[in-house]
C-alpha cells in the first residue's frame, strides 16, 4: 500500500499537465507590467535605427533632428536676385577665346565687366599689346550705333602711361552678339593717348603692365 502511493505521488509530480501549470504566468503580474506600460513607467526599448513613418510625423524624434549650420544659407533664387546680379549671371566668359575675367567697374553711371584675351598678346620693350572685351549692362552709344559689347585691340605703353586702340568692333547685344560694326586705326595717324586715372584704360594699363610685361621681364631675367 505504502509503495503504490509512493508510485502515484511521483506520478504526479512528473505529469505534463501539471508542469505546463506551473510554468503559466501569472496573470497578476502579467497585468501590473501592462499597467506600467500603459502609465509610460515602463516604456519598451527604442529601435536600433529610425522609423520612417515616425520621422514625417509633426513632431519628429528628437535623436535624429540635426541644427542647421548657421554658415550654410541657401543661394537666392532668381526672382531675389537685383537687375545688375541677373545681368553678371547672363554674361559668358567665352573661354575658347582665351578670354579672362580681369575687373568690374562703373563708367557713366553704367556697370560694366572687363575680359582680356590670352590669345595673341605681344610685348616689345614696355609696350604690351592685347585684345581687350568690355561688356556693358545697359545700351552704350559709339556715333550713331548702340552698343552692349565692344572688343578692342589695344597698345599700351606702360612706361609713359599712354596707349593708342589699333581696332575695334561694337556689338547690338552683350557677349560679342548681334550686329557687328568693325572699325579700324590708320596706323600713320593713329596717336598715343594719356591714360587717365580712373577710367577704363587704367584697367588696362593695369592689366598689360602688372601681368603681362613683369612676367614677361622676369623670364627674360632668368
Amino acid at each position: 500500500m505504502r509503495a503504490r502511493i509512493c508510485v502515484l505521488l511521483i506520478a504526479l509530480a512528473t505529469s505534463p499537465a501539471i508542469s505546463m501549470a506551473a510554468d503559466a504566468p501569472d496573470a497578476g503580474s502579467a497585468q501590473t507590467k501592462r499597467e506600467r506600460f500603459m502609465n509610460g513607467s515602463d516604456p519598451p526599448t527604442p529601435p536600433s535605427t529610425p522609423d520612417t513613418q515616425s520621422s514625417n510625423n509633426s513632431t519628429p524624434n528628437q535623436r535624429y533632428q540635426v541644427a542647421p549650420s548657421a554658415d550654410v544659407q541657401a543661394p537666392p533664387s532668381s526672382s531675389q536676385l537685383t537687375p545688375y546680379q541677373l545681368w553678371l549671371t547672363s554674361l559668358q566668359q567665352m573661354s575658347q577665346g582665351g578670354w579672362q575675367y580681369v575687373t568690374t567697374g562703373e563708367s557713366d553711371s553704367d556697370a560694366n565687366v572687363l575680359f582680356v584675351s590670352t590669345h595673341h598678346i605681344m610685348v616689345n620693350g614696355t609696350v604690351v599689346t592685347a585684345w581687350f572685351r568690355w561688356e556693358y549692362q545697359t545700351d552704350m552709344t559709339y556715333g550713331l550705333d548702340t552698343f552692349r559689347s565692344i572688343v578692342t585691340r589695344d597698345r599700351i605703353d606702360c612706361a609713359r602711361d599712354v596707349d593708342m586702340t589699333i581696332s575695334q568692333t561694337i556689338y547690338s547685344k552683350q557677349n560679342m552678339e548681334g550686329t557687328a560694326t568693325s572699325q579700324i586705326s590708320d596706323q600713320r595717324t593713329a596717336k598715343w593717348e594719356p591714360i587717365i586715372p580712373g577710367s577704363l584704360g587704367e584697367a588696362e594699363l593695369n592689366w598689360a603692365c602688372n601681368k603681362v610685361l613683369k612676367n614677361s621681364q622676369h623670364r627674360n631675367a632668368r
